[in-house]
């Protein structure tokens, strides 16, 4: 049943009986149904009972047989699950890292399935580092965790964005490490990278992914107040006008490595970011910036702090001198 209140079958035909493996799962006959569970990828596992098996249905509706051969008894411990006799399956469970359990009824046992593709990683951690090169922000971020299998063949690394307000799975990025990492650097970060996961994966599948979502980015430091400035015109010898910008602010937080600078021009009827100018690095102790190679062009400026941890909002002045601005 969905959150509306709708119901509607995701496995079984009606028929009793065993059949429908490999196809879709409401085409497929069970055999009394007894318990379902649900893993974090959205997988069901049903406990048929009287087929003397663990179903399993995968997120794109497929049946398929991951244990229990449909003898009933007690056998095949060691040995592949769907080999194993198994007696009245009435419970099962399924761990984050992928183990299925069965309580195996009539025989007393509580039987583990362990799944062929890798165990999930675990500790997963990650940081995101705001840096300054060559008058740009670059974000870096570095994401650790824990290898808690022995048979991966690589680990996939996918990244999470709150551009759109809500901190969810960038589609466009991914990225693979080898078997046996336990770290991984992405210098492509983004002041809207807001978490990672990663899941370990073989030929057989891929384990659940494990994502933090606690990056410490946007947790820089207080935006500056009482940002003002000014443009001022004066003659160089007798045909040379010369501008001068000049920004003050105040500061608003004790936890600052660096201001950031921004100057505007025209361009048509729009007041843009100067791109030429690029963004000046500024020491944290530093209350205003002066900057002797304003044109007629220039519209504004902003200013903005920096820490290791990211960047502040940038705040410009309503009020220049010369020109239109966008605050």
């Amino acid at each position: 049943m969905t959150s509306g209140g709708i119901i509607s079958t995701v496995a079984g035909n009606g028929i009793m009986g065993y059949s429908g493996d490999g196809g879709a799962a409401t085409s497929a006959s069970l055999n009394r149904p007894f318990d379902v569970a649900v893993d974090g990828e959205g997988n069901l596992y049903i406990a048929d009972l009287d087929n003397w098996r663990i179903r399993k249905v995968t997120t794109g509706g497929v049946i398929s047989t991951i244990a229990g051969n449909g003898t009933a008894g007690f056998s095949g411990d060691g040995g592949p699950a769907t080999s194993a006799s198994i007696y009245s399956p009435i419970a099962v469970a399924v761990t984050g890292d992928g183990r299925v359990y069965i309580a195996d009824a009539n025989v007393n046992r509580v039987r583990m399935l362990t799944p062929s593709f890798p165990l999930a990683p675990s500790n997963v951690d990650a940081l995101v580092a705001v840096k300054f090169i060559k008058r740009n922000i670059v974000y870096t971020a570095t994401v650790t965790w824990l290898d808690n299998s022995d048979n991966e063949s690589a680990f996939l690394i996918r990244r999470f964005s709150n551009a759109s307000g809500t901190c969810v799975v960038e589609a466009g990025f991914s990225a693979t490490v080898p078997a046996g990492s336990t770290a991984y650097t992405d210098a492509t970060a983004s002041a809207s990278t807001c978490g990672y996961g990663v899941a370990s994966t073989n030929s057989s599948g891929a384990s659940a992914f494990v994502d933090d979502k606690d990056v410490g980015t946007g947790t820089g430091p207080s935006a500056p107040t009482n940002v003002n400035a000014v443009v001022t015109s004066s003659m160089r010898g007798k045909n040379t006008v010369v501008f001068t910008g000049t920004i003050t602010w105040e500061n608003t937080s004790a936890d600052v490595s660096n201001f950031l600078v921004r100057r505007y021009i025209m361009s048509g009827s729009s007041c843009i970011v100067d791109a030429a100018f690029g963004t000046v690095r500024l020491a944290a102790g530093q209350t205003s910036y002066t900057d002797s190679k304003a044109t007629v062009t220039t519209c504004a400026y902003d200013v903005g702090a920096l820490n290791s941890r990211g960047v502040s909002a940038f705040i410009g002045d309503s009020d220049l001198s010369i020109g239109i601005n966008p605050f």
